[in-house]
């Protein structure tokens, strides 16, 4: 028996909501910003990071053995020239030390590899804390309103809330902060 699929929602009733749906007039003076970081995602850049990982694993694996990485090395936007070859040398272990070619190259890997997807990881993240400060901004969301945003925001928000909106000159909230036992504080 065949069954008819239906639309979750009919499109005219979608049309209707949005149309009636209007953005702050603050935001225009914020149109410069967003297009930066919707040329960043249609550019695709945020996508060559994962695929960079993932060469730079295979790479890993064919020349210096290394199967199984560590939590470390696969935490690569968090790693400087000198953690990075300490932990190939720590996973290779004394029997299998490094020559200087080796190093040498495991540098020069960094120096093309990840110290430009740490600089792309970086503006990835000011972009997603920029963008969370002007939609609360857009708003007008209170301390209080956007405290209580985030003790009912799920526990995996891209942005982390500690540093939600450090780094943005025009924001007054850096003291929001969540507290030990994981409410929001003021």
């Amino acid at each position: 028996m065949a069954v008819e699929s239906k639309p979750l929602f009919h499109p005219e009733v979608l049309r209707q909501q949005v149309r009636s749906f209007f953005l702050p007039e603050q935001t225009a003076a914020w149109q410069p910003k967003l297009e930066h970081w919707a040329e960043l995602i249609r550019s695709g850049r945020a996508h060559q990071f994962k695929e960079t990982q993932r060469t730079l694993l295979d790479w890993l694996r064919m020349e210096y053995g290394i199967e199984k990485p560590s939590n470390k090395l696969l935490a690569l936007t968090e790693l400087d020239s000198n953690t990075w070859v300490s932990e190939v040398k720590r996973i290779r272990g004394k029997k299998h030390p490094l020559s200087s070619a080796g190093l040498h190259a495991l540098r020069d890997k960094y120096t093309r590899t990840i110290a430009p997807a740490r600089a792309l990881a970086t503006e990835t993240l000011t972009l997603e804390r920029t963008l969370s400060y002007l939609a609360t901004q857009a708003y007008g969301l209170t301390p209080a309103e956007i405290a209580l945003l985030w003790q009912t925001a799920p526990s995996r928000m891209p942005v982390p809330l500690p540093f939600l909106f450090s780094g943005i000159p025009e924001c007054g909230l850096t003291h929001v902060r969540r507290s030990a036992r994981g409410s929001v504080m003021l």
